[in-house]
């Protein structure tokens, strides 16, 4: 039973590994889908702010590059026009407009007084080579980080492009729409330089407009651009400092450059694109944006946080997204209830195997012990009655006293053997389900009485008395007197057999009513059957002795045979030791309608 309780152990334990690995390997795969899902978000967050800029730098480009004057002519009226730009900007994030002329001096179209501190910020950006030719735009600087990309931060991995589309149908990615065809045009338009023939008014006047242009002193007066030919190259970002960055064009005119640009502060670009692209979204309660200045900066390792570099021209801009973690679609607690059912249901049926076949064995065992205890109780009566026969066959006994007291010898063997043999076909019956009894109503006391006078010369024999207690308004009860019989003689030799230590060699036989029943009681005065075995007893073939060591008789069926017996006569049976010592089988019986 130790080899196999170890070997149990060890298909546990072979079970559990495979188990463990895969509910490991289902874990990390979850654990890297939720990331690459918040990811993806964040990502698709990007790519609206990227459509946003592609939006705004679309604008700026197509803005006429008479918009950087106060005032110029309209081409329709010929009338002076109040510049768009000689306001202060709608849009927060924008500072100020500026013009830069060939010979460095700087304007704004800003009429108010506003423009001041922006044109100190671009004269700053001036001294450091921006207008002289020296200038070196942020998308040739060296950089870790490759611009229109987006980096995890912390608990976020980068994934495999291909895993992403098996994420994109989020109900979160679904409010938002793809920038990123719009981004990448404009990656592939900042590349180069756009040449445009711009000609807002007839060929007469080119020279003329050309010329009013260079005589104008007051970046206040009108100037009328007409009918020339003005390249316009594409905005391109550079940093003036940790919080400004400047876009600006290059407007070539006969060979002569003029700058237009304009200076954004980044904080507030950051937070109107994540105002533009999450406003009215689930997500705006779960997403925080910031502007990042440095690649350097360090960032705690709580939530999910991306950094991600703009594209050109705002390729000196970096931002990082803080995102809560979304909702859980349910997937690790469903992992982990598959798990504790798998785990259980693994256990369950490794437990209920194993105790199957302990349970056969030990019945196994139980058979071969009956095998071996029938040989005894076979052998003992037979070598007994064929001494005896022998003896009486060739006249060796000449005494009759002695001639009949071997006559009963034999007789009271048969018996026994006769019992025997009718327990095992008893036995074999029920437990094929051949077995059918014809319990009816009847009185117990003439069969109370028959048992006894039955197994009075068996138990008299081997020192015994049987006394007989049947209550006087005992009623008739419903059962199979033959079964009956079988019952009461087995319940009185298996007294016989274990009680013959006892001081006091008396079997009691009893009946009462109890409720609606009569409780029939075989009690001897015996050492009676310790707990451990109590509520074994009445299993087949079992034996409180081992049988190789076991100084009683018996084949282990006796009881089993009793039970099933009663059971089919619709009663049950029970067994204790009794308060004065010994042990008890309590017998009942359903007593008849007519009681």
């Amino acid at each position: 039973m130790t080899r196999l309780r170890l070997t149990f152990i060890a298909l546990a334990l072979l079970l559990l590994l495979p188990l463990g690995l895969l509910v490991s390997r289902a874990l990390a795969s979850l654990n890297n889908e939720r990331e690459l899902r918040h990811q993806i978000v964040a990502e698709r967050i990007f790519d609206e702010m990227e459509r946003e800029l592609t939006a705004l730098v679309r604008r700026e480009e197509d803005r006429p590059f008479e918009h950087y004057r106060s005032y110029y002519v309209s081409e329709s009226s010929g009338t002076t026009i109040r510049s768009p730009l000689a306001d202060a900007p709608e849009e927060t994030f924008i500072l100020d407009y500026f013009l830069e002329s060939p010979d460095g001096t700087l304007a704004s179209p800003r009429l108010d007084d506003g423009a001041q501190v922006t044109l100190a910020l671009v004269q700053r950006l001036l001294a450091s080579g921006f207008g002289g030719g020296a200038r070196q735009p942020a998308a040739e600087q060296r950089r870790q980080q490759l611009p229109g990309t987006t980096l995890a931060l912390s608990k976020a991995k980068q994934k495999d492009a291909f895993s992403k589309k098996n994420v994109a149908s989020d109900s979160y990615l679904r409010q938002l729409n793809r920038g990123a065809e719009s981004r990448r045009d404009r990656v592939a338009k900042l590349s180069q330089s756009v040449a445009r023939n711009v000609m807002p008014y007839s060929e007469g006047e080119e020279q003329e407009a050309y010329r009013q242009e260079l005589e104008l002193d007051d970046a206040s007066e009108p100037i009328i651009w007409e009918a020339i030919d003005v390249v316009l190259e594409s905005l391109v970002g550079q940093r003036l400092d940790e919080r400004h960055l400047v876009l600006y064009r290059s407007a070539i005119i006969d060979a002569v450059t003029y700058r237009q640009g304009f200076v954004v502060d980044a904080n507030q670009l950051v937070q109107w694109l994540a105002a533009q692209v999450l406003d009215g979204s689930e997500l705006a309660t779960r997403v925080e944006v910031i502007s990042a200045p440095s690649e350097e900066t360090s960032y705690a390792a709580d939530g999910f946080r991306y950094r991600h570099q703009f594209a050109e021209p705002f390729d000196s801009l970096a931002s990082v997204l803080t995102l809560d973690p979304l909702p859980e679609a349910g997937g690790v607690s469903f992992v982990y209830l598959l798990s504790a059912l798998t785990l259980l249901t693994g256990t369950a049926g490794l437990v209920g195997i194993y105790r199957m076949v302990t349970v056969r064995l030990a019945y196994a065992e139980r058979r071969q012990n009956f095998v071996s205890a029938v040989s005894h109780e076979l052998k003992t009566p037979l070598t007994a009655i064929r001494m005896y026969a022998e003896m009486l066959r060739d006249g060796l006994v000449s005494n009759e006293e002695k001639r009949h007291q071997y006559y009963e010898v034999i007789t009271n063997e048969s018996e026994r053997l006769t019992r025997l043999v009718n327990n095992v076909l008893e036995l074999s019956k029920l437990e094929r389900r051949d077995r059918s009894l014809s319990p009816v109503p009847g009185p117990l006391l003439p069969v109370l009485k028959e048992a006894r006078e039955v197994i009075t010369p068996h138990a008299a024999g081997e020192g015994f008395a049987i006394a007989l207690d049947v209550a006087a308004d005992l009623p008739d009860a419903i059962y199979d007197r033959d079964a009956l019989l079988q019952v009461l003689f087995n319940l009185i030799d298996n007294a016989v057999k274990y009680s013959k230590s006892a001081q006091t060699r008396e079997i009691l036989l009893r009946a009462r009513r109890k409720d609606d029943t009569v409780e029939i009681s075989v009690s001897d005065r015996g050492p009676g059957v310790s707990e451990a075995h109590l509520k074994h007893v009445f299993e087949p073939f079992y034996r409180v002795e081992a049988e190789l060591t076991r100084r009683s008789q018996g084949t282990g069926i006796g009881l089993a045979l009793v039970r099933g017996l009663i059971e089919s006569m619709g009663g049950s049976v029970r067994g204790e030791n009794g308060r004065d010592g010994g042990f008890v089988v309590r017998l009942t019986l359903p007593v008849a309608a007519s009681a």
